[in-house]
């Protein structure tokens, strides 16, 4: 059963000012964090490459997130994903999706998130 290594990040802040210019070279026309998104398509369509180049691109969500939970089917593509890992962002991937894993994941950053 995979565990989930929960990291607290001392970036995450409620300042609606400091928010503002953490964020603001995201480009005018894209979702300011936080969002729900859902891609869909079919196989080889390039979900996955849409993703990633989100995450990467400096004019979108390069250095935004403090930490990405990547669930991936494909284990030969882990390394892809894990190479976002940087200074600002820790990024893990679990190949098995477990519900009661994630449950227990989320209750966790909900506890976090009421201790601020």
């Amino acid at each position: 059963m995979p565990k989930f290594e929960f990291v607290k990040f001392p970036t995450a802040d409620n300042d609606a000012e400091l928010n503002k210019a953490r964020y603001k070279h995201i480009d005018s026309n894209i979702c300011p964090p936080c969002f729900r998104q859902i891609i869909v398509g079919g196989t080889g369509s390039g979900k996955t490459s849409f993703l990633y180049s989100e995450l990467t691109d400096p004019k979108i969500y390069k250095d935004v997130f403090d930490y990405i939970l990547v669930f991936n089917g494909s284990p030969d593509a882990n390394d892809g994903w894990l190479s976002l890992n940087s200074k600002k962002t820790f990024v893990q991937v679990v190949n098995e999706f477990e519900p009661a894993v994630l449950s227990q994941w989320y209750n966790q950053i909900i506890e976090q998130q009421n201790k601020r």
